[in-house]
Order: structure tokens, then C-alpha cells, then sequence
């Protein structure tokens, strides 16, 4: 086998508690996360040498340098710790950048995955490649729901295999996620201290699993929450104006995933989400998606053939 081909899943934030500020001044998190099936296509082959090439497709994506790209750096991380030769890397984009929809972790941990499988690395060993990459890579690696705490490096799966329709705006305009950090210090911070509105608090996580768990929808809506909303909003007035629009149709509850700029609703049903999406009218692009538990097997083929309505996601 020489080529490897892999669904790159996003994840969305539901649930995302800044529970304080550590000595080395990171933020402490803890945050449920799920997976929804909106993907990239990551392709992975086999080099004779030790060159690591990575092309990109999907609008603007394209002029990436490689040493930005997170695929690149799993691939050479990968490569000097298992020692193999190089890969070709194609990625088919359709998650947004800059949307904290993970994409680029996704991609990240699909790069590693396919590494593993073409090179016979035990995926237990590859993980550790994983957790080195960033914040959400670990956790992207296997996906479904969890609990993500302290760096972001600590992930607790989760049995749930709930499916929540959303409905999703994702802004052309990005938010960069250290630049929304350095707000919520800027709003939130004291002399270098997290107040105890935040510190004393429970996080929602908790609540929120067991209310997807007894389908209490009103625990569902009081307990699904982003504190970065706000910092958000200041640096990016799309994420004020996408949440608004949503709120229009009356979903069951409105938030941000990650640091934004994307922006979801969870109804009662997928059809009022396609309700939704049929009606809207506003300036963002929309997404209808559910959340799912991947399987890695089913995830990974080859070759993996794209039906015509994935096809025309890539077209740009």
C-alpha cells in the first residue's frame, strides 16, 4: 500500500470554561467537544526520498507556506521519530480556516494516521506525534465527543453518541485564536488574576453530558456556553452579527465554536435546520451538520472515491 486516503473530521465546541491562569500564564480550559461531519480529504503517499511535500486545494488555501502547515509539521515530526522516508501530501479543504472548526489539527492528525498506516507505526505510538502538534490534535486524532482539559492536552472520551442537528455560519473573516486569548486577558484579567466569577465556578462540561444524556433539552440550553464569545465579538463584529441572525429562527440554543469565527445552532430536528439554511438570507456561508462518533477503519481507505455532492464542496 502506497497511498492512504482519510476523512479529516471538525469538531465543535460545546462547552469551552476558562477555569483559570497557571503559573506559566496558559489558560486553564476544560471544554466538551464533539465531532460533526464536515470534513477534509487528506491524501498521503509514499516517497522513494525524504522530501515532505504538501499541496492544498479549496479557495485560499492554496498559498499556505509549508512551514505554517500543521500537516507538514506532523509529517516531519513523524518522520524524524519513526525514521521513514517522505510523503506527498494532498489536502482538499472544506472546513473554513480561522473558524474553530479545527481544520488544520484535523488535518494534522489525519497526516499522522495515514503516516501510521503506511508505515506499520502502531497508532498507540503515533498518538505521541500528535499530542506535540497543538492543543486539539490529540483529541482530533480519534474524535467523537469529549472532555478537553488544562492545555487542551488532556482528553477524556466520552460514551455518547448523541446527534445534535446543527445549523452553522462560518464568517469569511477569521479570529485568530491567540489574539481572542489576549482579549479575554485584556476584559477579564486583574494585575495578572482570573476573578472568581470564573475560578469558583463548575465547569458546564459535566451538566451538559448529563443532559445529552436524559435528553434534557432545557439542561441542553442553559449549559451549552463559550467564554471566548465575547473576546470574539471585540476583535470580529461578524461573530456578533451571525449570532443574531441565527437567533432569527428560534433554535433551541445559539453559540461560538473554539475562538470563532464560525457560529452554531442546535435544533430540536435536521429538518429545521434545513428549514433554516432554505430561509437565510444573510452574507456567511452555511453548513447543515450532526454531530457523529467516527470509526478510524471506516474512516481511512483506499482508494476513497468522492460522491458528486462532496465533489463540488472542493471545487472552491
Amino acid at each position: 500500500m502506497n497511498t492512504i486516503k482519510i476523512k479529516a473530521y471538525a469538531k465543535l465546541n460545546l462547552t469551552l470554561d476558562i477555569m483559570g491562569i497557571d503559573e506559566q500564564k496558559y489558560h486553564v480550559l476544560d471544554s466538551l467537544v464533539c465531532t460533526v461531519d464536515l470534513f477534509d480529504l487528506v491524501k498521503v503517499t509514499k516517497r522513494k526520498d525524504d522530501k515532505i511535500k504538501v499541496t492544498m486545494h479549496g479557495a485560499g488555501f492554496e498559498y499556505l507556506p509549508e512551514e505554517k502547515n500543521n500537516a507538514y509539521k506532523a509529517a516531519k515530526l513523524f518522520q524524524d521519530e519513526f525514521l521513514t522516508k517522505g510523503v506527498d501530501i494532498v489536502i482538499y479543504k472544506n472546513i473554513p480556516q480561522g473558524a474553530g472548526l479545527g481544520g488544520s489539527s484535523a488535518d494534522a492528525a489525519a497526516t499522522i494516521k495515514a503516516m501510521a498506516k503506511l508505515y506499520e507505526i502502531k497508532f498507540n505510538d503515533a498518538i505521541n506525534i500528535a499530542k506535540k502538534i497543538g492543543s486539539d490534535t490529540a483529541y482530533m486524532f480519534d474524535g467523537g465527543f469529549a472532555i478537553i482539559t488544562n492545555h487542551g492536552e488532556i482528553v477524556e472520551k466520552l460514551n455518547l453518541s448523541v446527534k445534535l442537528p446543527v445549523f452553522l455560519l462560518s464568517p469569511k473573516t477569521e479570529v485568530l485564536s491567540g489574539d481572542c486569548y489576549k482579549k479575554f486577558d485584556e476584559l477579564y484579567l486583574e494585575n495578572g488574576t482570573l476573578s472568581e466569577n470564573f475560578t469558583a465556578r463548575e465547569p458546564k462540561s459535566k451538566k451538559l453530558i448529563d443532559s445529552l444524556n436524559d435528553s434534557n433539552l432545557t439542561g441542553i440550553e442553559q449549559n451549552i456556553s463559550n467564554d471566548l464569545y465575547v473576546p470574539a465579538t471585540k476583535l470580529n463584529d461578524d461573530v456578533r452579527l451571525a449570532v443574531e441572525q441565527l437567533r432569527e429562527f428560534n433554535p433551541r440554543v445559539v453559540s461560538m465554536t473554539g475562538s470563532g469565527s464560525a457560529v452554531y445552532a442546535i435544533f430540536d430536528h435536521i429538518e429545521f435546520c434545513r428549514w433554516a439554511q432554505s430561509r437565510y438570507k444573510g452574507k456567511f456561508k452555511t453548513f447543515i451538520l450532526q454531530s457523529i462518533v467516527p470509526s478510524t477503519m471506516k474512516d481511512i481507505s483506499s482508494p476513497y472515491m468522492l460522491s458528486d455532492e462532496e465533489k463540488s464542496n472542493y471545487e472552491g
